[in-house]
């Protein structure tokens, strides 16, 4: 109390009675303004903070005398840090710090680790800043050229303050700073000079094929193991938790792929390059990513660069191997569509696709096998026998004919114009790519086996839920419906299946796939019962409903990585027909082979097989509404695996991850990008310090 009253009375001294001060009690710590007697009693209740022992925002210099108080002179030391600094200076009298906060943001900016803020115009249209590499110089500009809309909120003679800013935070320097230090310099080359290839396996991106074809394509590039691949990867979070649905930002990840495998998924290794403000961006994604395609051209072509190991400079060379994202954000990148009848990526021509009463269903992956396979013989799939051939994949001269119809596509909210009537007997065709992004600017990127990734994660668990929701009969989420019902009908299948008339309305019989009430309840006991060390899983207890025969809430992925592999297969046995577990626990064998921590060649290989095979098996079980573009894509996971290797380089986990400690820098929900963009800065000198 004597000590309270002790510092009451020092700052009566300095200030004046009606003034504001600098709270230093442990909840405010000196960044609240509060009168004296608001001060007086938080010290009371919250006490004072422990660090706070000399009174440097409250008169005291860091030398320990008393200088007199100017009220303007304190708020200068409040805005800038110099308190902070002042501190520092005392704690660590051998080091020299910068004089002001001004001064520190001007050394970081220096050593490439500030950040630029870019202005947007209201509608998409153009970035406010000058571009040689798209030949535009709008950064003195007022207004849109394109759409007229003023810069600023408040038009031209209100407060000057952007519509949109895109945060853009300098690659190269990042990259730089990488050969600036000799531990990360080396960890840089691990993947030509360290590590060690074992016959048959693939642990590494270096192992698989498109690592393989870019450098027998680009053998100048490769000659050097210092030049780095890089992965891209992006999705949209929405920062303001349950507030707002409808608002969304996303952030641009850089990862390099030389490094190994225990720092490619290191935090401190991904770098954020952008910080796409919201709402989501949608097909404008490409206006975005401008800056980032401008540094990706200057690093295709060589930037000098000081090698730590060496001693001498050299010209510093990277390229983009491949993007990481769900499947929608896979269209917001690329351009391509992912919905409707050309939703799979690897499908160009004469795809699965078929219209059911009230979606689409992707069917018929007998198609993949052998003409003379006696399947394609059977009438149980669908009612006819089979003969087309497997869906084809366009070459790269056909991917470029069909960009040329989209290469005037621009973005920003424009008038659509009117549709051109089509001539009687005239047949439309596919609109298969919506746009040109800018990716195709960098020289090289016609020459990637896989620019795109599937995200192993999002396909995992969207098989899960179907199969959880069908043998549940969770509603919602239950694909065995009315409609579905009469799919089979329509295609002269399963008639004990086919809805049957009950006096005014009609019965869906009961299906040898769904489980009943006793069944379902004693596989929700199994699941509750299932202990997972700490850490390992959720607890699987919580999503389980009031009278114990469902699953409610949404599950985790990991959740569903967990049951896809391991739980599922265990709980169903004994519960379900046999072809039906047989199928079920192959999926579950398909998918913990693709997620081990080293591939066997060979084994992947036989997976591209036994995948088919189970599709197949499934068809026979499931109606055809089960088999969205989700479940279909998990027959080209084998072929990504040979391309890519081990799938922790083009999953969504670590990315995942890394947008949870982006959103938890969240610190004003007025402004959640510049929290999060100062937030990351600081992180970012924390980490270029530690090193």
């Amino acid at each position: 109390m004597d000590g309270v009253e002790q510092f009451m009375e020092f700052v009566r001294g300095q200030f004046p009675a009606d003034s504001e001060i600098h709270c230093p009690c442990r909840k405010c710590l000196n960044q609240a303004l509060r009168p004296h007697h608001e001060v007086n009693d938080h010290i009371h209740i919250f006490g004072m903070s422990l660090l706070y022992t000399r009174w440097v925002h409250h008169g005291e210099s860091p030398d320990g005398q008393v200088v007199e108080f100017r009220e303007e002179v304190q708020h200068d030391e409040y805005d800038d840090g110099g308190g902070y600094i002042w501190l520092l200076s005392d704690a660590f009298p051998q080091c020299q710090f910068p004089k002001s906060y001004d001064e520190a943001k001007k050394y970081l900016r220096e050593l490439g680790i500030a950040y630029e803020s870019i202005h947007v115009c209201k509608n998409n249209c153009v970035l406010f800043h000058k571009s040689e590499v798209f030949d535009m110089d709008y950064a003195n500009l007022e207004v849109c050229p394109v759409c007229d809309e003023s810069r600023w909120e408040g038009g031209e003679s209100g407060r000057q303050v952007p519509h949109k800013v895109l945060r853009h935070f300098p690659l190269i320097p990042r990259l730089k700073r990488m050969f600036a230090m000799k531990r990360t310099a080396e960890e840089a080359q691990w993947h030509k000079v360290d590590r060690k290839p074992v016959a048959n396996e693939m642990s590494h991106p270096a192992d698989g094929e498109a690592w393989k074809d870019f450098d027998r394509k680009y053998q100048s590039f490769a000659a050097d193991a210092r030049n780095l691949r890089l992965s891209l990867a992006t999705d949209g979070f929405n920062p303001l938790g349950n507030m707002s649905t409808q608002y969304s930002m996303w952030p641009v990840l850089v990862t390099p792929l030389n490094l190994p495998p225990w720092e490619c998924v290191n935090s401190a290794n991904c770098f954020m390059s952008l910080l796409i403000p919201g709402p989501s961006p949608g097909k404008d994604f490409d206006l975005f990513i401008k800056p980032l395609i401008e540094e990706l051209l200057a690093l295709w072509k060589g930037v000098s660069t000081y090698d730590a190991v060496s001693g001498k400079k050299f010209d510093l060379r990277a390229a983009v191997l491949w993007c990481i994202h769900d499947y929608p954000a896979l269209s917001t990148l690329s351009g391509r569509t992912t919905k409707g009848y050309y939703a799979c990526i690897h499908c160009d021509k004469n795809p699965l696709s078929r219209a059911l009463r009230g979606k689409i269903a992707y069917i018929g992956h007998r198609r993949f096998l052998p003409k003379d396979h006696e399947w394609r013989k059977s009438l149980a799939f669908d009612g006819r026998r089979e003969t087309r051939d497997a869906p084809g994949k366009f070459s790269s001269t056909e991917v470029q004919a069909e960009l040329e119809k989209v290469k005037d596509v621009r973005p920003g909210k424009h008038p659509a114009p009117a549709p051109r009537k089509r001539k009687r007997g005239e047949k439309s065709s596919p609109k298969i790519w919506s746009r040109k992004v800018g990716l195709w600017k960098l020289p090289y990127w016609k020459d990637l086996l896989l620019p795109h990734n599937l995200d192993v994660m999002h396909i995992e668990k969207n098989i899960c839920d179907a199969l959880l929701g069908i043998l549940l009969k969770i509603e919602g989420k239950n694909k065995d419906t009315e409609n579905a019902r009469l799919d089979l009908y329509d295609m002269g299948i399963r008639h004990e299946f086919h809805l049957r008339e009950d006096g005014d309305g009609c019965r869906m019989p009961e299906a040898f796939y769904l489980l009943n009430k006793e069944n379902r309840t004693r596989f929700c006991k199994f699941l509750k019962g299932v202990k997972f060390p700490h850490g390992y899983a959720a607890n699987l207890g919580r999503f389980i409903s009031a009278d114990g025969t469902k699953l409610q809430g949404r599950l985790k992925t990991h959740c569903c990585h967990v049951l896809l592999q391991k739980i599922m297969l265990a709980g169903l046995r004994g519960l379900v027909r046999k072809d039906v577990y047989e199928a079920i626990a192959e999926l579950g064998d398909i998918f913990r082979e693709l997620c081990s921590r080293n591939l066997k060649i060979d084994v992947v290989k036989g997976l591209k097989e036994k995948i088919l095979v189970i599709l197949c098996k499934l068809e026979k079980i499931f109606p055809p509404a089960f088999f969205d573009v989700m479940v279909h894509l998990a027959m080209h996971l084998p072929d990504e695996a040979l391309l890519r290797g081990h799938v922790q380089y083009g999953w969504m986990y670590p990315i995942e991850r890394r947008l949870g400690t982006l959103k938890n820098f969240v610190s004003n929900r007025a402004r959640p990008e510049g929290s999060i963009a100062e937030a990351y800065g600081a992180s970012d000198t924390l980490t270029f310090c530690s090193r």
